[in-house]
């Protein structure tokens, strides 16, 4: 079996949490209204793609017996 960990494990939660704020007290107030624009607009991506996905497993489903 692999190790556990990979791109997208990088470490404990509270490690990555502690990362990700290290890196908000870096960025400028200016920065920081841009990342939170490009993760909402990331995030909205995503909702649309599920969306999407859950559409076409129901458009794939069987009709159901009569």
């Amino acid at each position: 079996m692999r190790n556990m960990g990979g791109p997208m494990m990088m470490g404990s939660g509270q490690s990555a949490g502690m990362m990700a704020m290290g890196r908000q007290k870096d960025m400028a107030g200016g920065e920081m209204m841009q990342h939170q624009a490009r993760m909402e607009k990331r995030m909205d991506m995503m909702q649309t793609m599920m969306e999407q996905m859950l559409q076409h497993d129901q458009a794939m489903a069987p009709l159901p017996a009569k």
